[in-house]
């Protein structure tokens, strides 16, 4: 009681009224400092955060010292069970007569160091770190006498659990994907590079939000001046809220005036983690599932996540399939409208005469015919994924089957428009990443437009400028069409050609002898420290 006394009498003057702290704030050109009472600091609080229902402010004294103290934390983000068990109860409780404040001057410190049987506590001396903490999911302790306050880590709530991704299912592979939670998310990339080389670098982004944000990286494979520039752009971004990986993709791209994403992004600990061992950056966001990879090249988007469960002979086979995909839902109705438009003398007579015969009561241009069937396609394509799954599928089934079968027997679209827009849609679908096949269905109109005004030659001069804008293109440095990773070789084969594991430089090592006599020396396979962690970690007992 020594110590409550000794506090109470030279204590700084508490705030008189929350104007007078409004007064304080705006004569310092900020927040004003922690006062040392403790209703005085609960009432700040409460105004700063408006008095918000979803607010839960517990008063208590200290075990037998009866010194007055309180915890704040908001409701639906903080796990109440920590609160209670180890935050309240060991203040309360478990403190008790083991305080002893004659000898104990700096309470604060004393009940961060030996009362709080929490994992991780913080000794906070501003208003924006409270607020910031209590937002975060923290408990914020103030203690009357004290112009400070800890926080502790009790982050919690309702959260969504582990599911398989639904936008990269695969067959033959893990199971499990990322959820809105970063701290989830980095962990199920640490559980599978169990290494010290591996680097998680944090920040805060939005000025409101104040989003949190990962950069994880392995040190010796990653370019380091990539991981610099990565860092500086992050650092420079200036922006009221962020709210998901969309719009920070957008601020750190190289090219943000481009059709063509220069980072790719996933939903999968797997696809990030092998990504990670070839060299590049995982860029984690809390809030969404969907984390960037950079730096990203053309090639990459043809990469699948089931690639690296495939045998390399399959791969490569589908890998050149997916090429050609690309080729078909790019060029395919242009070339049509081309060849019909301007150079009849291209195709076969036979088939001429038939698609003659098919247009004969077609009453529109081959060009607005298949603008007609791509715009309907692409209505029919929004409205499958908008709609609930079940009702989406038939959407789209039936109304493909009606819309061509009646337009075709109307007279308004012929037999090899709906050929030629069906083999292009299904060809788009064979594309593994969603934002180069959003790009190329941008681009396929603009391709449509050159051929009916130019025939062939608009195809080949757009196709010439747009792959030198390509060629234009980097991400964080490197070339956007390079076919090389920053800093693994092999990694230039897994993009062209799949997974060719039987030619990787590491190779399975003999075992030791049974006799511990160094044969394998230091190249050796290092056997797990303790067999018990691995049972532990599979669930077992």
């Amino acid at each position: 009681m020594m110590f409550y006394r000794k506090a109470q009498r030279n204590r700084k003057p508490s705030y008189q009224s929350h104007t007078d702290a409004a007064n304080a704030a705006s004569d310092n050109g900020g927040k004003p400092p922690i006062s040392a009472g403790l209703a005085d600091n609960l009432a700040y609080l409460r105004q700063e955060l408006g008095d918000s229902p979803d607010m839960i402010v517990r008063t208590f004294e200290i075990g037998g010292n009866r010194i007055p103290a309180g915890a704040v934390y908001m409701d639906g983000i903080t796990d109440k069970d920590m609160v209670n068990e180890y935050i309240l109860k060991s203040l309360m409780i478990e403190a008790g007569e083991a305080m002893n404040p004659d000898e104990k001057p700096d309470i604060l410190a004393y009940l961060k160091a030996n009362a709080l049987t929490i994992g991780e506590v913080h000794l906070l001396k501003d208003w924006d770190c409270i607020i910031l903490s209590v937002l975060s999911g923290d408990t914020v302790i103030f203690l009357d006498g004290s112009p400070e306050a800890i926080s502790g880590n009790t982050k919690g709530g309702e959260q969504r659990t582990i599911t398989e991704p639904s936008t990269q299912v695969v067959i033959r592979g893990p199971k499990d994907g990322f959820t809105e939670s970063i701290g989830t998310n980095v962990s199920l990339v640490r559980r599978r590079i169990k290494s010290s080389s591996v680097r998680l670098e944090p920040f805060k982004i939005g000025q409101t939000t104040k989003t949190n944000v990962a950069v994880m990286y392995i040190q010796g494979k990653a370019e380091d001046h990539v991981v610099q520039l990565l860092r500086e752009r992050l650092s420079g971004i200036q922006i009221e809220a962020l709210t998901g990986s969309e719009l920070l993709e957008e601020l750190i791209q190289d090219q943000k005036k481009s059709p063509f994403s220069t980072l790719i992004n996933t939903e999968r600990p797997d696809t990030v983690a092998n990504h990670l061992l070839d060299g590049r950056i995982a860029i984690f966001v809390d809030g969404t599932p969907f984390n960037l990879i950079a730096p990203t090249t053309f090639l990459m988007n043809f990469l699948s996540t089931e690639d690296y469960y495939t045998r390399p002979e399959a791969v490569a086979a589908i890998i050149i399939v997916r090429y050609a995909a690309l080729i078909i839902s790019l060029f395919a109705p242009s070339i049509y409208i081309a060849a019909i438009t301007f150079h009849q003398e291209m195709i076969p007579t036979p088939l001429l005469l038939s698609l003659a015969s098919q247009r004969e009561s077609v009453p529109f241009p081959a060009f607005i015919e298949a603008l007609i069937m791509e715009f309907t396609f692409e209505i029919l394509r929004e409205a499958g994924i908008r709609m609930p799954r079940a009702i989406g599928q038939a959407v789209s089934i039936v109304g493909a089957l009606v819309l061509g079968q009646a337009a075709v027997e109307a007279g308004i679209i012929s037999s090899a428009m709906v050929i030629v827009v069906a083999i292009t849609g299904i060809s788009s679908f064979a594309n593994p990443s969603y934002n180069m096949a959003l790009s190329i269905r941008l681009i396929r109109f603009f391709l449509m437009v050159a051929a009916a005004l130019f025939g062939f030659y608009g195809i080949a001069i757009f196709s010439i400028i747009l792959i030198s804008h390509m060629c234009s293109l980097s991400s964080f440095g490197v070339p956007y069409m390079t076919i090389k990773t920053p800093s693994v070789p092999e990694a230039e084969r897994k993009t062209l050609f799949g997974i060719p594991l039987t030619k990787e430089k590491t190779k399975p090592q003999p075992a030791p002898d049974s006799g511990g006599s160094g044969a394998g020396g230091n190249d050796q396979a290092q056997p797990a420290s303790a067999p018990s962690n691995l049972l532990n970690e599979s669930g077992s007992s």
